[in-house]
């Protein structure tokens, strides 16, 4: 998923059952689907990704987050 791999966030689930869903359906999603162009994402850091999408603080500092 190129939105994983540009926010540095691994996301080996979902990648795996898009291609799965990619191959039933024969659509091609990582091509067809939202791109980080049709986003506004194309050229952020993974920063001002993780803000975009309202990561909690923590995470944007760089720490961990905490669930409570």
């Amino acid at each position: 998923m190129h939105l994983a791999a540009t926010a540095d966030s691994p996301a080996p689930t979902i990648t795996a059952l898009t291609h799965l869903a990619a191959m039933i359906n024969g659509i091609d999603y990582p091509r067809e689907g939202l791109t980080l162009e049709r986003m506004g994402l194309a050229g952020k850091t993974p920063g001002e990704i993780r803000a975009h999408i309202g990561a909690p603080a923590a995470e944007l500092a760089g720490a961990p987050a905490t669930r409570s």
